[in-house]
């Protein structure tokens, strides 16, 4: 698309103008900055999660206007499956669900490259109901990241998810760019433990 309205553009400027170069020059600019975001974090898709034993399983749907809704099932095989809870109001590229279904943990995303302190990190759910919410400055403890550093991941501050501890666990765990590990109990969302490596 980008390359169309380009071309739809340069169209339109006829004879030896000494600003064509120069406004070409700044539209592909514009076009590659505004664009970059979408490639990083790829189109909002729907998808379905199960949980670690396949009885659950949670399906997010986004909107077009960037948020999303969602619903977590629980598997019956001889009927159809039956509604458990429901989200309305965001969008998360990616969820772990508890095994029993009652919990759910919203992984956030960067979405411009560097990472911002006010940007979502993680949230935990019970039955659909925010139990508590991180920003990357809450869990980041090296501040110098927020100006150096580049989202490549798209989780936004974290290094890596290990995610829950155990088929039957309620502790979550995940580690941070700047090499914390941090240990949640996702039945309160309240941080259990953090360790620098």
């Amino acid at each position: 698309m980008g390359l169309y309205l380009l071309k739809s553009i340069s169209i339109r400027f006829t004879g030896e103008l000494p600003l064509k170069k120069a406004v070409m020059s700044i539209l592909f600019f514009i076009l590659t900055v505004i664009s970059w975001p979408m490639k990083e974090m790829g189109p909002l898709q729907s998808y379905k999660k199960y949980s670690s034993n396949k009885k659950y399983f949670f399906k997010m749907h986004p909107r077009v206007d960037g948020t999303g809704y969602g619903a977590m099932y629980k598997v019956n095989l001889l009927i159809p499956n039956k509604l458990f809870w429901e989200v309305d109001g965001w969008y998360a590229h990616d969820v772990y669900i508890s095994y029993d279904g009652n919990y759910l943990v919203r992984m956030g995303y960067s979405y411009y490259g560097r990472f911002d302190p006010k940007e979502f990190a993680l949230g935990f759910y019970k039955q659909g109901k925010l139990l508590q919410r991180y920003l990357n400055g809450s869990l980041i403890k090296d501040k110098s990241l927020f100006n150096n550093k580049y989202s490549v991941r798209g989780s936004c501050c974290l290094d890596k998810i290990y995610g829950f501890q155990g088929e039957k666990s309620y502790i979550f765990k995940i580690l941070t760019m700047d090499q914390i590990t941090y240990l949640f109990d996702v039945r309160t969302g309240l941080l259990k433990n953090a360790t620098k490596n």
